[in-house]
């Protein structure tokens, strides 16, 4: 038996360092308060502090609660006066004894706070596997993506590349995949990469599935029949019988009337039994018939019934009572029902289904394993990866000494609510062996009507299940908060009243269904309308953005500027007018990753300006860096200039321009451009992506053309970007939308009064008013799977699995595929109105929502968008409701374009003085100085517009001596010749090499071929020795992130003397001698090849390491000696 206590008891009961708990903490309870109490209570009583972790999910959580801990111990040392209110008082008890116990042991805490372990998830599982990298099965360091989309799209490459194999068996699995998709094989590559994604959710259960296709068969029959069963179940309990002897004799009088209108339901209607169906199978076709008859064709309970359902004006008493019981039911029955209707009346899988089936499961077995190859390959993880090579570490019982685990005796965990499978199989590995009487403790602390991260796999039923039986032998006492310490009453008793009715009246955790829990006011009421709702008419487009501006205008007049103000949406793009009209309205605000940077336009002239830099055959960036406003060309002079030739490169045709008759101002343009670009391809070869790029953009006057100050923190952001992607080698074009993935334009209102976000966010905030535009918006509707699933727990404690393929192109959906979707879509609803939840309890005084709606001919307001929030609300919305006459009625124009704005050039007088006379001048032409500094593009002998074909002439130079060493010597025949020639032809072609200058660049790397593999030098360094590695890679834990290296070439002689060769297709310039051109480069790559010594040295400190460059343009090797 439960027993309940009051909001002052849970709290006092929860410091029990003795005991395990797990504590439901709506909003504005003060968790974070509790969970800083209950550690400061553990460290009171523990003998060290790491015998205490505490895991959050977020790290500005950890960090938010690590600086609270210092603080109350900061305050207890320095004997301040005792705080008023009696909970902070309790705090700073709980602190002193702390820190007694801290002087006792001499933890020295304040000084050593890192020995307080507060990490995220994430972290503590990158924690376990880089400190066992063995028993995590880690064969050297690896770098977490946070945005992983390219390893799961390399992995499914691999997959169907197999598909050309006939003699993988595979390739009949990916086969009957792809013809199930009607040979659809983009499709086919975006499903798998989705399921790869979401690993985490089917690996649990792929693990535990029999290893015999016919056993898997026959069990998720038995898992579909009891399914089915089991939701009957769920019908018969509240469709007792005697609403049944109601229902039967009603749909039996509508019989004679339905045999007119529909002779197929007439005849289930007249085999329904007089006693109430069964939860059985066999009983499936009479719950089908009551569906028919009762529900709408949205599902829905019918509110009348009418001449065409069989109820005519004859049976008039008959129709009244039966629609008087379907008004009174409530809407989870209906949707019990509607899903039932939807399942077949036969439990087995068609032959097609089935095989499509067996595919699916194979093929995505194979998946995980590529993927896992691609892991290993690229030393590159996503989170879920990290996540089950901890659960891995864990499960290794020599683990505990190495990672000192075995300290640990207490775990607390925040935001338990949004806890998924993968983690709680980790917490229970974590604790295993642990029970009451063991001393060890776990501390759950969350809110299941708070849990939104289900995109994340987040599983609210989790909760639940812990609050029920526990995690392992450890039965934590359940405790409920009811004190509300952030919201005034008036918004307390709203929240209680519209989410009471709002969240599920039955709970069912499997599906999301959580019930609502009442709170109770600390606070007052506070004058004037604690919540408001605002309807706008949906046709007057700008209502809403001028609605919020005013908002903000009354409230800051009424309250001042220390208000905060917070603007929650559910989406990005539902702030696509509110924030120009904020910003056109003179309205400081800070937004919270709100407008992705890569839609910014200052990002989009600079992603421009690399692509053009990186890739000179790319046509749409070299046109719209010619076209943006650091040169601003004409589209007469762009026609002038490219309109006659489409195929040639626009380098290439630049280099003609002054046989071109242009624009004077066009001239004046492209001459200031060209010298701006003439360093371009040298600093790119010595200093990378950044330097060349962020000077480029500086030397064409970038910052000159900015035109808010926001453009220059966000230019700064990508010039950031670009300094990362040069420390990870990515250079290739189609890199950069996945690079620029989780970037946000920023503000310089750090500490602005007005804070823009999506509900996401905001949790874990609050907010003095908030401001929810957009309601009646809905949400992006998920897409399609590959594969359906559910693991559906019945009544009895068991549970089973559920499968369903995706649909053949073109067909219908199988009824169980419908049926576990319909379980999302509900799972999707039941979240929507935990998010509403979330949304408005960030409001600490007053609550503003606005949504649109059309209005009909009355003036009256329709109904808004199904599953839109508004839409939740909509039933249970009075007095709160404002029609603002003026809003409504009031049409808002919108600002017309200038076309003189349409094309933003740097103005004239900018150009004057800054450009050389000559049009054609050499983009690389360098002065003696800066000849020297980028030597690599100022002497060789295809100078001018051949810097950025040198560079791919360098990239086949290293693949090639990479497959001659790998093929070995001997095997370097005529016809390998031939074929790479054919190779290097592509190549070069694929790069917008010109073709008038392919035979040039296919001589010139035929004859560095020669000259290598004609030297004796050139011949000991590509053949073949002892313990040989080409292009080997090497990661390196820097302290400050993980660095690569790769070093082309590496291999023991016969001396047993290890080798380090890097290749540089550099040579000397004019009248420079052999002897200076080595000083020089060993200048230049000393420490670079120092560096690698001095790796080589730690993994082999028995064996001597030396190191060089090779040449292959002189087929010459220059040792450098490293002392």
């Amino acid at each position: 038996m439960s027993v309940i206590f009051s909001d002052y008891e849970a709290r006092v009961k929860a410091l029990n360092p003795s005991k395990s708990f797990i504590v439901q903490a709506p909003a504005g309870s003060g968790k974070t308060e509790l969970l800083t109490q209950r550690i400061l209570s553990l460290l009171a009583v523990v003998e060290k502090p790491e015998e205490i972790i505490a895991i959050t999910f977020t790290n500005k959580a950890a960090g938010e609660m690590r600086e609270r801990l210092l603080r109350q111990l900061r305050q207890a040392s320095e004997q301040l006066e005792p705080p008023e209110l009696d909970h902070e008082k309790q705090t700073r008890e709980l602190a002193r004894a702390a820190l007694e116990q801290d002087s006792r042991f001499t933890w020295n805490l304040l000084r050593q706070p890192e020995r307080i372990r507060l990490q995220t998830i994430d972290s503590f599982c990158a924690s376990l596997v880089r400190q066992t990298p063995l028993s995590a099965g880690v064969g050297g360091a690896l770098t977490v993506e946070e945005f992983p989309k390219e390893l799961y799209q390399l992995a499914v490459g691999r997959i169907l590349e197999r598909l050309e194999d006939d003699a993988d068996p595979l390739s009949m699995n990916v086969q009957s995949v792809l013809e199930h998709l009607h040979n659809n094989i983009s499709r086919l590559e975006e499903l798998l990469v989705d399921l790869l994604s979401r690993r985490e959710q089917w690996l649990r259960w792929f693990r535990k599935l029999p290893c015999d296709m016919e056993r898997i068969r026959e069990s998720l029959s038995e898992s579909f029949e009891r399914t089915i069963s089991e939701e009957m179940l769920t019908l018969c309990s509240f469709l007792e019988n005697s609403d049944y002897r109601l229902i039967q004799p009603c749909l039996q009088s509508a019989h004679p009337y339905l045999t007119q209108v529909d002779q197929e339901l007439a005849n289930n209607v007249s085999q329904l039994p007089y006693q109430l169906p069964e939860a059985k199978f066999s009983d499936l076709v009479h719950w089908h018939t009551l569906a028919q008859c009762l529900l709408t064709g949205e599902g829905s309970w019918r509110k009348r019934l009418t001449k065409s359902q069989g109820f005519p004006r004859a049976i008039k008493e008959i129709k009244q009572s039966l629609e008087e019981w379907l008004q009174n039911q409530p809407v989870e029955h209906a949707e019990t029902l509607k899903k039932i209707a939807k399942l077949p009346l036969q439990p087995n899988f068609e032959e097609s289904s089935w095989k499509v089936l067996e595919a699916l499961l194979q093929l995505l077995k194979s998946a995980s394993d590529e993927l896992k190859g691609v892991f290993r390959d690229q030393a590159r993880v996503d989170f879920s990866e990290v996540s089950q090579r901890a659960l891995l570490t864990l499960s290794d019982e020599s683990v505990a000494e190495e990672d000192n685990l075995l300290d640990l005796r207490h775990v607390l965990v925040d935001e338990f609510q949004d806890t998924s499978h993968g983690q709680f199989e980790l917490l229970e590995t974590l604790t295993k062996g642990w029970d009451s009487q063991s001393g060890k403790t776990i501390f759950l602390v969350g809110d299941p009507m708070q849990s939104i991260y289900r995109f994340r796999q987040a599983e609210v039923s989790l909760f639940r299940r812990v609050q029920q039986i526990g995690v392992g032998q450890l039965h934590p006492e359940s405790l409920v908060l009811k004190q509300n310490f952030r919201s005034q009453s008036g918004i307390v008793d709203w929240v209680n009243q519209k989410f009471s009715v709002i969240f599920p009246a039955l709970e069912n955790p499997d599906i999301g269904a959580i019930g609502y829990s009442q709170s109770e006011s600390h606070h007052q009421l506070l004058e004037g309308n604690a919540v408001e709702v605002h309807l706008l008419d949906k046709e007057k487009l700008s209502a809403e953005a001028e609605l919020v501006a005013q908002l903000i205008y009354k409230t800051i007049q009424k309250h001042g500027v220390g208000h905060s103000i917070g603007i929650l949406i559910r989406n990005r793009n539902h702030l696509q007018k509110i924030l120009p009209h904020l910003r056109a309205s003179g309205v400081q605000f800070k937004a919270v990753e709100i407008e992705p940077l890569a839609k910014r336009q200052i990002i989009d002239d600079l992603l421009h300006l690399t692509r053009a830099a990186i890739h000179s055959g790319d046509r749409g960036a070299w046109l719209a860096v010619l076209r943006a406003p650091w040169c601003g060309l004409t589209l007469a002079d762009l026609t002038a200039l490219f309109g006659q030739d489409l195929h040639s490169t626009i380098p290439h045709l630049l280099h003609q321009a002054l046989n071109v008759e242009l624009s004077s101002d066009g001239t004046q343009r492209l001459q200031n451009f060209l010298k701006a670009w003439a360093p371009v391809d040298p600093q790119l070869q010595q200093f990378g992506l950044r330097v060349a790029i962020e000077s480029l953009w500086l030397r064409l006057q970038g910052p000159k053309l900015l035109r808010e100050e926001r453009d220059l923190l966000d230019a700064e952001s990508f010039f950031r970007l670009l300094g990362e992607l040069d420390q990870k080698k990515w250079l290739l074009p189609d890199r950069f939308d996945e690079a620029m993935q989780g970037l946000y334009s920023q503000t310089q209102n750090a500490e602005a009064q007005i804070e823009v976000m999506t509900m996401h966010k905001a949790k874990g905030l609050q907010f003095d008013t908030v401001i929810l535009p957009g309601l009646d918006r809905i949400a992006k509707s998920e897409g399609a799977s590959l594969l359906r699933w559910q693991e559906q727990s019945f009544n009895d404690g068991t549970s089973s699995l559920l499968l369903a393929p995706i649909q053949e192109s073109g067909q219908e959906q199988h009824p169980l595929y419908s049926y576990l979707q319909s379980l999302e879509s509900q799972k999707a609803n039941l979240e929507s109105a935990r998010l509403l939840y979330v949304a408005v309890t960030r409001a600490k005084k007053y609550l503003q929502i606005l949504g649109s709606v059309n209005f009909d001919n009355a003036d009256q307001p329709k109904a808004p968008n199904a599953g839109s929030l508004l839409w939740r609300l909509w039933p249970h919305l009075q007095e709160e409701v404002l029609f603002d006459d003026q809003t409504k009625n009031q049409s808002y124009a919108e600002k017309a374009l200038d076309q003189r704005d349409l094309l933003l050039r740097i103005p004239q007088s900018a150009l004057k003085n800054e450009v050389s006379s000559q049009v054609n001048s050499k983009p690389n032409d360098l002065g003696d100085e800066e000849t020297d500094r980028f030597e690599d593009t100022a002497a060789t002998s295809m100078m001018g517009t051949a810097s950025w074909i040198r560079r791919e002439i360098g990239v086949q130079i290293h693949q090639t001596l990479e497959q001659i060493s790998e093929d070995g010597l001997e095997n370097w025949s005529v016809e390998k010749q031939k074929g790479i020639q054919k190779k290097w032809l592509w190549a070069l072609g694929q790069k917008g090499i010109p073709n008038k200058l392919i035979p040039a660049a296919l001589n010139q790397l035929q004859s560095i071929i020669e000259i290598s593999l004609g030297s004796e030098h050139g011949r000991w360094v590509l053949g073949q020795h002892r313990l040989e590695k080409n292009e080997y890679e090497l990661i390196v834990d820097s302290g400050k992130g993980f660095k690569r290296y790769i070093i082309d070439r590496t291999f023991v002689d016969e001396h047993d003397q290890c080798w380090i060769i890097d290749y540089k297709s550099s040579e000397p310039m004019d009248s420079e001698d052999l002897n200076s051109f080595f000083s020089r480069m060993e200048q230049r790559y000393k420490s670079q090849l120092s560096g690698y010594i001095n790796l080589f040295n730690l993994s082999e400190p028995g064996r001597r390491h030396r190191c060089g460059l090779f040449f292959p343009m002189l087929g010459c090797f220059h040792e450098i000696v490293i002392q």
